[in-house]
């Protein structure tokens, strides 16, 4: 039987898996409490991890901004296969916008223009990669994950992100 999926569960498994890797191969070392934070509990957009990355807006940036685990930006040139990446389908921000989470894979040139690759939960399809027209992305931030070890930070930031729990109802550029 299909299960449903959605875009930043998918793109937080891969960030989870990621973690776990690191851990494995003695790369990164993170206590239980730090790690006891990744755990998805129902939070609400803005609250601890999941919920910072859930949130609507720039969820994955504001969480590597506030915890400094990588860099953010917006600039197609600089980014590279496996960066996080938020795609805006509109310009809205919060409460209005049309948005998805998922994996850059790539730009690939087809004889209609520039189309952006990329893995995450799609529909109709579920996990799986996906090519879309450039032109269609209104908007777009890339995070990379360089220091994974500052994840530990988050017992030092408040328990909810007040800017990410208020795009539930208010909009925002």
């Amino acid at each position: 039987a299909p299960y449903p999926s959605f875009c930043s569960g998918a793109t937080y498994l891969v960030f989870v898996k990621a973690l776990e890797t690191l851990r494995e191969r003695g790369k990164l070392q993170l206590d239980f409490a730090t790690l006891n934070q990744l755990v998805i509990r129902d939070q609400h957009d803005g609250e601890g991890v999941w919920g910072r990355w859930n949130a609507n807006g720039p969820g994955t940036a504001r969480l590597f901004y506030e915890l400094g685990l990588g860099r953010n930006f917006t600039d197609f040139a600089q980014a590279r296969p496996g960066d996080f990446m938020k795609i805006f389908w509109n310009k809205n921000v919060g409460r209005r916008e049309s948005g998805h989470s998922v994996i850059f894979l790539g730009l690939v040139a087809h004889p209609d223009g520039e189309y952006v690759r990329f893995w995450s939960s799609n529909l109709p399809g579920g996990y799986g990669e996906k090519e879309v027209p450039r032109a269609k992305v209104a908007a777009a931030i890339f995070s990379r994950l360089m220091n994974p070890e500052n994840l530990s930070r988050i017992h030092g930031v408040p328990a909810t992100d007040a800017y990410l729990a208020s795009l539930l109802r208010k909009k925002s550029s």
